[in-house]
């Protein structure tokens, strides 16, 4: 739910709260900083107790201690993603030299058998597609009735309905896109009962998934322009080379670019076998 940080509306997920209360244990703020000294000071707050139609109340006062915490220590604070602007632009999606970065960094945790698919062009791809992703659910939001109907707050199956939808049909993805907005702060979601409730309290960003607000390249197509291409000249978008045809069982597999990549070949062709098995005994030549 939205909850004001900083002076300005911000995402944050109320669940643990709700889960405190259902599990009837308190929630204890804790922070670790590091002090000028070089030593680390870990502050535990007094514990808080989470009585049922409080949950609400309770992440806004835990906000606002983040908030004075953070106000304390300001370069100790980092997210993942801009809380007050939900939505990026394609330029500030990770650059890929940033993404050759991060790279580095997971080479340097993984097993080396598991770091090598994700290459600086494979986590750009991955935060463009995210961003392409999210472009369309804000386009199908706005122009199929569903943005409309979110202006009075309601659960998953009253949406359906007011936008008039065929309930067994549109529920699961409906449902899928409400939370996804949610989590990226464009609507608000707020639980009563065990069931959410989403409410579309401003605008809709307008936000083509083809073009950016400079009317250039969007995330569809930087995604294929980041990735080189593959060993047959053609572009990929999953960072490996190209594809080639295995003639066992008439398969499109990629070519085996790692470890990580002969282990999954590996594991792929008995069911391949299988499968090619079972084509020839239902329609023999």
């Amino acid at each position: 739910m939205l909850i004001p940080f900083f002076g300005r509306p911000a995402p944050f997920p109320v669940g643990p709260f709700h889960l405190a209360r259902a599990a009837g244990v308190p929630v204890l703020p804790a922070f670790c900083t590091l002090d000028g000294d070089g030593r680390y000071a870990l502050r535990v707050l007094p514990p808080m107790t989470i009585t049922r139609g409080s949950e609400e109340e309770a992440l806004a006062a835990w906000v606002g201690t983040l908030e004075q915490l953070v106000a304390e220590k300001p370069t100790q604070w980092f997210n993942f993603f801009d809380v007050w602007n939900p939505v990026r632009p394609v330029s500030e999606v990770v650059e890929l030299e940033e993404a050759e970065r991060r790279s580095r960094e997971l080479a340097a945790i993984l097993p080396a058998r598991i770091s090598p698919p994700f290459t600086g062009p494979f986590i750009r791809s991955a935060t463009l597609y995210d961003e392409y992703v999210l472009r369309l659910t804000l386009g199908i939001f706005r122009t199929s009735g569903l943005a409309k109907a979110a202006e009075t707050p309601g659960t998953t199956d009253e949406l359906v309905a007011r936008a008039g939808f065929e309930a067994g049909r549109a529920r699961v993805p409906v449902d899928w896109m409400l939370r996804r907005l949610s989590h990226r702060g464009i609507i608000e979601q707020r639980d009563a009962e065990g069931r959410p409730r989403f409410h579309l309290r401003g605008e809709v960003p307008q936000l083509d998934p083809r073009r950016d607000s400079r009317g250039t390249a969007a995330p569809g197509h930087l995604m294929a322009a980041v990735v080189p291409p593959g060993r047959d000249g053609r572009p990929g978008l999953s960072g490996v080379p190209a594809r080639r045809a295995n003639r066992r069982g008439g398969a499109l597999l990629p070519e085996p670019a790692s470890p990580l990549g002969e282990l999954l070949l590996e594991r792929q062709r008995p069911l391949r076998r299988e499968q090619s098995r079972r084509r020839r005994a239902r329609w023999p030549s």
